[in-house]
């Protein structure tokens, strides 16, 4: 909803191998809106869509009445301009509260198999995204008095074998003003990566900052890429 969301895309073409989207699906069948599909066949962009569940009632309890079928009517509209096919189409699932998601191979063979049948619909790969601990979601938990019984169990169902897959090891957030992050979820906490004198350093020092072996900045919501199979952008990280 960026009003210069066009121009960006148009100024990046060419620059990158592989451009994503990330959305929440139900927006490109608001109006004013119906280009946007379109746009991103056009410019070639992976979309990434937040679909919470491949069934109508659950995916309308957590997001809103109308939601689900909105959803369906875009990746309808999206397989017929290519995308799951000759586009990369990802759908992303993430829990309806304070537990882990469920095995990401096995929820995405039931998405695929629902979503086929059920719609005709095809998409490439399903990513599990654990909720982190902040924004809304922390409120919520606070609200309802399990934000320590989730942080809990997060910690408690730590997995070493994600610790060498987490994103932000390898990745950086950006924010508007240029700052630098470990990841979205830091962003989102106002964490940013800080020189050796504690300045904080944005993208045009990103060369000169000697990020390798720069240390990440932790907090209690980090359990969250660690738990279970794990979690990042892209879904899973361990088995």
């Amino acid at each position: 909803m960026n009003p210069n969301f066009r121009h960006l895309i148009e100024l990046t073409d060419g620059l990158a191998q592989r451009r994503m989207l990330r959305s929440n699906l139900a927006i490109m069948a608001e109006q004013g809106w119906e280009w946007l599909p379109d746009f991103c066949r056009g410019h070639g962009l992976t979309i990434i869509g937040s679909l919470p569940c491949y069934l109508e009632e659950n995916v309308d309890r957590q997001r809103g009445k109308g939601v689900y079928r909105k959803s369906i009517e875009v990746l309808k509209r999206l397989n017929s301009l290519g995308y799951g096919t000759e586009l990369e189409l990802n759908l992303v699932y993430n829990p309806g509260g304070y537990y882990l998601p469920g095995s990401q191979q096995a929820l995405e063979t039931a998405y695929k198999g629902e979503l086929q049948a059920s719609h005709g619909i095809i998409f490439n790969h399903l990513f599990t995204i654990t909720n982190a601990p902040i924004g809304r979601f922390s409120e919520h938990l606070e609200a309802q008095g399990t934000y320590s019984e989730y942080l809990r169990l997060l910690a408690g169902r730590f997995n070493p074998e994600t610790a060498g897959n987490i994103m932000c090891r390898t990745l950086i957030s950006v924010d508007w003003l240029g700052r630098i992050f470990n990841c979205d979820f830091n962003q989102a906490m106002g964490m940013p990566i800080t020189g050796d004198d504690g300045s904080v350093i944005t993208i045009s020092e990103l060369d000169d900052a000697g990020m390798n072996g720069k240390q990440i900045r932790l907090s209690q919501h980090c359990y969250c890429c660690t738990a279970g199979e794990g979690s990042s952008c892209t879904g899973a990280l361990a088995p």
